[in-house]
């Protein structure tokens, strides 16, 4: 970062005797100058005189630089405020008599703090928490946990931070700090800038410890202490188990159909698994309501409102890759979900063996038609000649040899003229030519995956392997389409451990 010196002066004290040598000397070994580099220093301004800061510091033990001078007699204390002020003999002036020899290398302006580097923090599985937010969509949910043993230390650290001296030219990521007025009084908050206005001279900051998303201007940001890095965010953010992904704003003006005060009730945090993106959770009220379930209902209805039938965003010849990344198939909030616990019914939509089968829940059986009837219409109307030239990992539409109809797929392997490809909404593999791939519109990439990939609790774990016999009996009575009852017994992963009723590996008495 660029480095910026400011001219300060210790507040409450002056020189014992004229500046000499030996006095240097001193002050070198008391702010660490000559033990390999000059330590860290904790600089808190309390006034200030013309274009002169006058300050406290402290070392990294906390102790007071002015208080261990005065000990030594190097410095000693003035009766009061006025007096440090006042004076303007360069023998009573620390900072201003030697700016470049003392004081000013304490306030070099340091490299910006970035928000990644903050201490992460999990929430414990149980604990009770408030749901303030959502964040940049509807599956992120920001909590507040009712018990914060950390609050008061965070603030305490964070009154340490020098407001004198503006962030001018912020960062996207950077972690910055601003005064923020809450019900509790006036606050020094900690925040991650997320957008910039260079023309209006705004960032976006998101409060790390309160619920607050707010405009502020640059010369109203300014450096955190470093030690709030230790701190983790008081505000968390979690990933809500089986709510849809609708961006931020338009699912701000959705859930306002919701009953707030459900939403802003003491709820319990169940963790479902622990993800590249932080924690899955489910949260539930006191009568075990689940509050996921609350929000998907509401958020899922209104966006089946938005047409199927809708031509996804244009397309052009040798597009290579969507932009927009697909949801990740490493966590089980990217597919349609299937409650735990709980007895439902559901479709089967491919069987390999008893260990990789893949069903849908019967609930949104329809959904999953309408939406292959829209792939049909997308493919029907793009243009003739559209082609993609396929990459390993690519969400991408493919027609089925089996059927001559049109899919989603992801691809799995590719040869000169074939590419292997993964169904992710029925669970099947398949190989076909290049020519039979067509580029998928983003809207399309950003849905979740219909199947869900799932073991039968008989040959789960630690199980002896299904024999050949077992495998056709099975495929026998789960043909494709079937409608059965189960229930998922557990989540490993994204694989689901289910019994489903009148399939047993053996007889049951």
């Amino acid at each position: 970062g660029v480095e910026k010196e400011i001219v300060v002066r210790l507040a409450g004290v002056r020189l014992a005797e004229p500046w000499s040598v030996e006095i240097k000397k001193i002050m070198d070994v008391v702010l660490g100058e000559g033990r390999e580099g000059q330590v860290e220093l904790w600089i808190k301004s309390v006034g200030c005189e013309e274009d002169v800061q006058l300050v406290e510091i402290k070392d990294q033990d906390n102790n007071d630089i002015a208080t261990l001078l005065s000990d030594i007699k190097v410095l000693e204390k003035t009766d009061d405020m006025t007096e440090v002020e006042n004076r303007t003999e360069p023998n009573n002036n620390v900072a201003v008599s030697l700016p470049d020899e003392v004081f000013a290398p304490l306030v070099k302006q340091q490299d910006p703090l970035m928000v990644e580097d903050v201490e992460k923090g999990l929430v414990m599985d149980g604990t009770l928490v408030r749901l303030r937010d959502i964040g940049d969509t509807s599956q992120v949910g920001l909590v507040r946990c009712m018990e914060e043993k950390e609050r008061t230390w965070l603030e305490e650290v964070m009154e340490l931070s020098d407001n004198r001296t503006s962030i001018l030219s912020p960062q996207v990521g950077q972690l910055v700090a601003f005064v923020l007025q809450t019900r509790a009084g006036t606050r020094v908050a900690r925040a991650e800038v997320i957008k910039l206005n260079d023309d209006n001279q705004k960032a976006q900051c998101q409060c790390l410890d309160y619920h607050d998303r707010r405009w502020e201007s640059y010369e109203t940001l300014f450096q955190p202490p470093p030690a709030c890095l230790s701190i983790p965010p008081l505000c968390t953010k979690v990933v809500l188990y089986s709510v849809p992904v609708i961006p931020r704003k338009e699912a701000k003006v959705m859930l306002e159909q919701v009953d707030q005060a459900s939403l802003s009730q003491p709820l319990t945090l169940r963790v479902m698994e622990v993800g590249l993106a932080g924690q899955v959770v489910e949260l539930l009220d006191a009568e075990g309501i689940s509050i996921n379930e609350l929000l998907a209902k509401v958020l899922v209805v209104a966006e089946d409102k938005i047409p199927l039938t809708t031509p996804s965003i244009p397309v052009t010849p040798d597009i290579s890759f969507s932009p927009v990344q697909p949801p990740n198939y490493s966590m089980v909030t990217s597919y349609v979900p299937l409650p735990l616990n709980t007895c439902l019914p559901a479709i089967i939509l491919h069987v390999e063996s008893p260990t990789q089968l893949f069903v849908c829940h019967a609930a949104h059986w329809e959904d999953l038609n309408r939406f292959q009837a829209h792939l049909q219409s997308v493919a029907a109307n793009m243009d003739q000649g559209t082609t993609v030239q396929p990459v390993v990992g690519q969400l991408v539409m493919i027609r089925s040899e089996q059927d001559n109809l049109w899919y989603r797929g992801t691809v799995i392997k590719l040869h000169k003229f074939k590419a292997k490809i993964y169904c992710p909404d029925y669970g099947f593999v398949e190989k076909i030519p290049v020519s039979s791939i067509l580029p998928l519109g983003d809207s399309d990439v950003r849905r979740a995956y219909w199947a869900s990939h799932c073991t039968l609790v008989d040959w789960g774990e630690g199980m002896q392997e299904a024999t050949m016999i077992e495998v056709e009996r099975v495929k026998q009575m789960l043909p494709v389409t079937k409608q059965v009852e189960l229930q998922v017994m557990e989540v490993d992963g994204v694989k689901f451990i289910i019994d489903i009723k009148g399939i047993a590996r053996f007889e049951r008495k």
